[in-house]
């Protein structure tokens, strides 16, 4: 009997190893299965959104080498979408299907990325709170805005993508890193002007580093950044007229405004406080304070630590990465 039991105690000592190092791939599993049923369920019968059409229709045409719609934001979510229409078919379901794939991609990427910055357990709750997070907009598209077919889970993909080679080259300093970094970022960009705030983020953890080399660094990613965002518009070979449409047209939607309704209470221009009442809305009050107390945390941790860059830090990519920006030790 005592044989017995100093056999079993090494073998259940290596189950519970085991267990340790396979529990957060485990769990990180459990979370992709959540995430893929709630963002499929009945996808094809959800309430159809206008901008779907408007996507789909020019998405279609710039599969097919024509560039006349939709010239108010930039191509590359509409060169997805239509080449997701020209695999999976004409219509609405291919572009939820683009838009339920590209949010999971985001969430294996954002996990790989914080596994390699904070280690697995931080990745698992970053993934959780990226794929299972509601994300309310507008009451007729649910609680999953993520899964339509509109530029926004192509824009969140792509933020990842570029943060997440930004932070690497921030942590390495090599000038292949800075590269790619900025490609990513240009293609950010690149599905929507919004993108840009990728560029100023990625900058700034950059510019902590306090050195001359980051400064030269950086001058060369604005520029790899600006060359990337212009390769999206040359298939349509003179892309001057639509970049002057764009920006002609975005300037006249900031001063004309937009009729929005925040707090039940119609604004053609929102108060300064829309984006915290959006952020409630759109998370539930248990996730926006988690969200207001890691943004605080991450705030502290830049002032109070990152007065000199130091590589290999741990504590704010997790703060960073859960947050999808900040600035990295």
């Amino acid at each position: 009997m005592n044989a017995l039991s100093t056999l079993a105690r090494p073998r259940g000592r290596e189950i519970r190893s085991v267990w340790l190092r396979v529990r957060p791939y485990a769990a990180a599993g459990g979370v992709f299965v959540v995430a893929a049923f709630t963002l499929t369920y009945r996808l094809p019968t959800s309430n159809l959104n206008a901008d779907e059409l408007t996507y789909a229709a020019a998405a279609r045409e710039y599969a097919h080498g024509s560039y006349t719609s939709n010239l108010e934001h930039p191509f590359v979510a509409k060169y997805i979408f239509g080449f997701a229409q020209l695999v999976l078919g004409d219509g609405i379901e291919a572009m939820r299907i683009t838009a339920v794939a590209s949010t999971l991609i985001a969430g294996m990427i954002l996990y790989a990325w914080i596994a390699s910055a904070a280690g697995r357990l931080p990745a698992v709750a970053a993934m959780a709170f990226w794929l299972l997070a509601p994300r309310l907009l507008y009451p007729e598209m649910g609680p999953r805005v993520d899964r339509y077919g509109i530029l926004e889970p192509i824009l969140c993909l792509f933020t990842i993508i570029a943060m997440a080679i930004g932070w690497k080259w921030a942590q390495t300093g090599r000038w292949s890193w800075m590269a790619l970094a900025g490609l990513a970022s240009g293609l950010t960009v690149g599905v929507k002007l919004s993108g840009a705030v990728v560029v100023v983020g990625t900058i700034l953890f950059v510019f902590m580093r306090r050195r001359i080399r980051a400064m030269v660094q950086i001058v060369s990613y604005g520029a790899i950044s600006v060359v990337a965002f212009l390769a999206t518009y040359a298939p349509m070979g003179n892309p001057i007229p639509a970049l002057k449409f764009m920006l002609t047209f975005q300037s006249q939607h900031a001063q004309n405004g937009h009729l929005v309704d925040v707090a039940g209470v119609a604004y053609q221009f929102p108060p300064p406080w829309a984006l915290l009442w959006f952020l409630y809305y759109g998370l539930g009050l248990a996730a926006s304070i988690g969200f207001g107390v890691a943004a605080c945390l991450c705030l502290a941790l830049i002032f109070t630590r990152f007065v000199r860059y130091r590589p290999g830090g741990r504590h704010l990519a997790t703060a960073k990465g859960a947050l999808g920006g900040g600035v990295e030790e």
